[in-house]
């Protein structure tokens, strides 16, 4: 595949949908929760990751990004057809994204050409084009949907068909491997060679990947489902983490507070134990207090936009107007 990149845009990754049994306003914010968890982890793009941060302050706040919403029909999908679709604001949600020091991974990504090889009862098919509704490749495409990465199968034309008629697929994918010289033709960026072996109800996939000349392999056990999902998680995971990127800055930065109104030692004492105790909030340190007025250092956990709708529900702090350094956030309190 030589140095040559063609990764591609992924326009899809603040958006997802979800079965829902009625657009009851409870049953939509469960909806919404569930949905900015699916767009989460094709933006970051790494389960561990996701997995040992608390992102329940995100999720408390999931309604706030939402941009657009729309319910559609489907009547495959559930009981009732229909399904919840979200497509999130970006810009809010990469900034709480980065302020939480998680990682992005962006809208491009590479696109891999899949050489499927199909082993059932001693016969063995390479999937093309016309074999998308197969159920390994059905599979395949609902988990790379799941985490943003975008595939596609060969055509299986003449022309695959002659160069790679001497295939063996166990054979390591390299430069001058077959399957790699027949994948030119396509542009993908990268190559995926998948042998999944069926034996009764196990099934056993042994993986292979090549971008820019880096060999990956892996192998993967269980049902027809679990493995192919395993497989494809496990290339997604080891992609993000080689292309998603954490903003150092973002995730650190610090505000001034500003609160006016401070009248006595409790109203001192009600906002520093109100502020401390947010989850939204991960370091409060007390700059000065003079002429009613308290400043504040802060850090946030999970970035402004979440910070200032939490600050706006709660109502303790009622914010003020003021052209300033952006770095500052003016606020009163609440008599």
């Amino acid at each position: 595949m030589g140095t040559a990149t063609y990764a591609v845009e992924v326009d899809d990754l603040y958006q997802s949908r979800t079965a829902i049994v009625s657009q009851n306003d409870q049953v939509r914010e469960q909806a919404t929760v569930k949905i900015l968890q699916q767009v989460l982890l094709k933006v970051v793009g790494n389960q561990a990751a996701l997995a040992n941060k608390d992102l329940s302050p995100l999720l408390k706040q999931a309604d706030q990004f939402v941009a657009q919403y729309a319910y559609l029909r489907d009547p495959t999908h559930s009981d009732s057809g229909l399904q919840l679709q979200l497509t999130f604001n970006e810009k809010a949600l990469n900034q709480a994204i980065s302020a939480m020091g998680l990682p992005i991974w962006k809208k491009s990504r590479p696109e891999s050409v899949v050489w499927l090889v199909v082993n059932d009862a001693n016969k063995q098919k390479i999937l093309g084009a016309e074999d998308e509704s197969q159920t390994a490749y059905r599979l395949m495409k609902q988990t790379t949907e799941k985490r943003g990465l975008p595939i596609f199968l060969p055509l299986m034309d003449l022309q695959d068909q002659h160069q790679i008629r001497f295939a063996q697929t166990a054979t390591k994918l390299t430069e001058d491997n077959v399957f790699v010289q027949a994948s030119k033709r396509y542009g993908a960026d990268m190559v995926i060679l998948a042998r999944l072996n069926k034996d009764k109800d196990d099934v056993s996939v042994d993986w292979q990947w090549l971008k820019s000349g880096e060999l990956q392999r892996y192998q993967s056990i269980g049902t027809m489902d679990v493995a192919v999902a395993m497989g494809i998680n496990h290339i997604a995971d080891t992609l993000a983490g080689q292309f998603a990127i954490i903003d150092q800055q973002a995730s650190k930065r610090d505000y001034q507070l500003v609160i006016s109104d401070i009248n006595d030692f409790t109203d001192y004492s009600r906002v520093q134990s109100y502020l401390k105790g947010l989850q939204v909030v991960s370091d409060v340190n007390i700059v000065s207090l003079r002429d009613k007025q308290l400043d504040l250092r802060l850090r946030l956990a999970s970035g402004l936009t979440i910070f200032n709708h939490v600050i706006q529900t709660d109502g303790l702090l009622i914010a003020e107007t003021k052209q300033a350094n952006p770095d500052t956030l003016y606020y009163r309190l609440r008599p």
